[in-house]
């Protein structure tokens, strides 16, 4: 009796045991590069009063979040910029409005870049409008 009493319980352990690990097979593991990768978004490029505003892109910089942008001057003439004021939208409800001050003439041809740092959560946004103040 004792005998299958100490088999019934080690069979008990057994399967008690087995059951309880869990095998990770899913292989979809990411680097945390990749997922910054995943998560950067980028808009198309727009001209207003002359200025074509390019490759405007969000970054995230784990709490942060990075916009890039170039600003070029396509015009024959020198351009004084004071501020740009960008508008950031996710399904047309204001996520950010935020005046960069530029206070620079941008000579014929000219670009210059802009990087920003926010701590504004910009991963949901879905469409930039610039507002250029001379």
């Amino acid at each position: 009796m004792k005998k299958i009493l100490m088999s019934l319980l080690c069979l008990m352990m057994v399967v008690t045991l087995t059951a309880c690990g869990k095998k990770n097979t899913d292989n979809k593991q990411t680097t945390k590069e990749e997922e910054d990768t995943l998560a950067t978004t980028s808009f198309d490029d727009q001209t207003v009063e002359d200025l074509t505003f390019e490759n405007f892109t969000i970054v995230p910089d784990g709490d942060n979040q990075v916009v890039f942008f170039t600003i070029t001057n396509n015009t024959n003439s020198d351009i004084y910029v004071k501020t740009v004021n960008l508008t950031l939208y996710s399904e047309k409800a204001t996520v950010l409005s935020m005046p960069e001050y530029i206070n620079k003439v941008i000579a014929s041809g000219e670009s210059i870049d802009i990087t920003e740092t926010y701590e504004v959560n910009l991963s949901n946004v879905d469409e930039v409008k610039y507002e250029v103040t001379k």
